[in-house]
């Protein structure tokens, strides 16, 4: 499925990551297909300085990777700030609701509006929620995009099994 998708997509397919170990997996993939794949991740501005050290680690093991980091409009996360404070996501529902959709969501959207695919590290036995993942599906949420979950099949020990194979760098946390 990622073989074929980036061939057909090329340069307006990517890969998503927020740096967990399925993704990693989705790199270390995606790059062997293609060492010049898309790849993006949303610093949403307060991420752990081990995912910023796991970022460089990425740089360093794929030098011609295109990662790409999206950050957050400074200023509607500016106005939250200085109207809630800097823990907003912590005060209420509606507060994190509106902080999520501001530091994630906002440029998660504005980077899939210039796609024709994107690739995520989702699978079946992560959530209940989840179950029902097809590796290949149309995500109408993003204005019809094709949305490839290539790990869809795959359980825990087999993402931790090619980690180990392949000696993949993880997230610490």
């Amino acid at each position: 499925v990622l073989f074929r998708s980036i061939g057909r997509f090329k340069s307006r397919i990517a890969v998503s990551v927020a740096l967990q170990a399925d993704d990693i997996v989705l790199v270390d993939m995606a790059y062997r297909i293609d060492p010049h794949v898309q790849v993006f991740t949303v610093d949403t501005g307060r991420l752990p300085q081990e995912s910023h050290e796991l970022i460089e680690q990425l740089r360093e093991r794929y030098p011609s990777l295109n990662l790409d980091i999206l950050m957050p409009d400074p200023g509607p996360v500016q106005q939250l700030i200085n109207i809630n404070g800097p823990n907003l996501m912590y005060t209420s529902i509606e507060n994190r609701l509106q902080c999520c959709s501001t530091r994630k969501v906002n440029p998660l959207q504005r980077k899939l509006a210039t796609l024709d695919s994107w690739v995520t590290g989702l699978r079946r036995d992560q959530w209940a929620t989840r179950t029902n993942i097809r590796k290949l599906e149309v995500d109408h949420d993003h204005g019809g995009i094709v949305k490839l979950n290539p790990l869809a099949e795959w359980i825990e020990d087999e993402v931790w099994d090619y980690i180990k194979e392949n000696d993949l760098p993880v997230h610490p946390l």
